[in-house]
């Protein structure tokens, strides 16, 4: 029997085996909270209680104490809401507390009579990467035609980076896909096969009204200045006209496409370029700041998700750029080898990288942050405490604001979490090496080895 219909076969035995005579209600629910505002959007279809609540967990970082039994499926609709006012919709028929923990981490502690009920505390819903089943990358050895191979494995060429020899294959479903890496793997002509990963777009500035936003003034470069230290800003796009220095500012480089830009409030890229400015400004670095640029690349378009080959393609195109750091506010608890790869060979040429730790109040890798290349950078509070929401696993690095705000057109905006301390970190390092003529990798040294994030004991 042909792979392709062996697991026809099993998947046809599995249905038969778990197929079930009784209609099944539809069931389902989604949780976002957005740390800025402190709200909730959360939409759930009969969907179960503690389910929501380990979500809520992971998303806010708050430790959660519940009854031990909870059977309760609840159908709900919260609309950005502020947090008092989302508990009292999401747990009806529940008396509950909100309250610090010792002033280290919120507690939401759930009973029905008594607080003494309380004894079972929630594990967090673990982050996970949603793979895209029917498509592979497959990276191939040079002189190897890529129309060919997939001709051979019945799939299209949806996407490539030709000087690395990358190619997405892209197949009819996942059964095809499954078959098609069982003929790569015995082809000379292959050396990697990966899976293709979807990373979620971060949340973009949120507006805070009535809120001080600290100038800062920086030493702008000539105009039409080409050379100096670049900094590639790989996120979502950046409204140029709103950048408080554009001087700063490379053509941007659209990997997926001409975006549509938002008229009403910062993109992300546009915080992440905000606080990259920022750093270079804390930096000090004077008249040398003028040597700086920025390269934003665009790797989400108008998508709300972005692929692990679309973020290999950006590290490409700031490596081919001459890119000394790039800056990656973005993450996944996947590894992509072919962003690995592109990571180390960035770093044989002393290009530092710089990634979100990610918003996790857990030790769960995240990559590209985990990479041994990268300087992870998490997320430190006003007092200069780890943030109760933010990743503290020991690949953690570097540790800085997770708070930036920012004026957009006049506007105060905020954005809060790792992605906003790595570009801080990836502004600083960028300042102290023009203000000391010291390689950025050099630089970046220095800070891990002087004020290194040391993971806490206790959680």
């Amino acid at each position: 029997m042909h792979l392709r219909g062996l697991v026809i076969f099993l998947a046809a035995v599995a249905f038969t085996i778990s197929a079930d005579p009784t209609p099944k209600v539809v069931s389902g629910s989604s949780v976002k909270w957005n740390r800025g505002s402190e709200r909730f959007v959360i939409r759930a279809t009969n969907a179960p209680l503690i389910s929501i609540l380990r979500e809520v967990s992971q998303q806010t970082g708050w430790e959660i104490l519940t009854i031990q039994k909870m059977n309760e499926r609840i159908s709900v609709s919260i609309n950005n809401e502020k947090s008092v006012d989302a508990l009292k919709i999401l747990l009806d028929g529940y008396a509950y507390t909100l309250l610090p923990n010792n002033g280290k981490r919120t507690r939401l502690t759930l009973y029905k009579n008594n607080i003494s009920e309380a004894i079972f505390l929630l594990e967090p819903t673990p982050a996970t990467s949603k793979i895209i089943s029917n498509e592979l990358v497959v990276v191939l050895k040079p002189g190897t035609d890529p129309d060919a191979i997939a001709g051979q494995i019945k799939a299209k060429v949806i996407g490539k980076i030709p000087r690395m020899g990358a190619y997405r294959f892209q197949f009819e479903d996942a059964i095809d896909a499954i078959a098609a890496k069982a003929i790569l793997e015995n082809l000379a002509a292959v050396t990697t096969i990966d899976s293709v990963y979807q990373i979620s777009r971060p949340d973009d500035g949120d507006f805070i009204g009535q809120f001080g936003v600290p100038p800062f003034q920086l030493k702008v470069p000539l105009a039409g200045a080409t050379s100096g230290l670049l900094v590639a800003l790989i996120d979502t796009a950046i409204q140029s006209s709103a950048i408080s220095f554009p001087d700063f500012l490379q053509p941007s480089v659209f990997i997926a496409g001409q975006p549509d830009l938002p008229n009403d409030r910062p993109t992300h890229g546009t915080v992440m370029a905000e606080t990259l400015l920022r750093g270079i400004s804390q930096a000090n670095a004077g008249a040398a700041a003028s040597q700086i640029r920025i390269l934003p690349i665009d790797v989400y378009g108008n998508q709300e998700r972005t692929t692990s080959f679309d973020i290999a393609d950006g590290i490409y195109q700031a490596i081919a750029a001459k890119a000394q750091i790039i800056n990656l506010s973005l993450g996944s608890p996947s590894e992509s080898k072919l962003v690995h790869n592109l990571i180390k060979t960035g770093t044989q040429n002393g290009i530092v990288f710089i990634a979100s730790a990610g918003n996790e109040p857990t030790t769960t890798p995240n990559y590209p942050a985990a990479h041994s290349e990268v300087y992870a950078v998490t997320a430190s509070d006003s007092k200069g405490n780890l943030a109760y929401y933010a990743n503290r696993g020991d690949f953690v690095d570097l540790i800085a604001p997770g708070v930036s705000p920012i004026r957009f057109y006049g506007k105060p905006f905020v954005s809060v979490g790792t992605s906003a301390s790595a570009a801080y970190v990836s502004g600083q390092i960028a300042g102290l090496s023009v203000l000391s003529g010291k390689k950025p990798q050099q630089v970046g040294s220095s800070m891990v080895n002087i004020i290194g994030f040391r993971p806490p004991t206790k959680r």
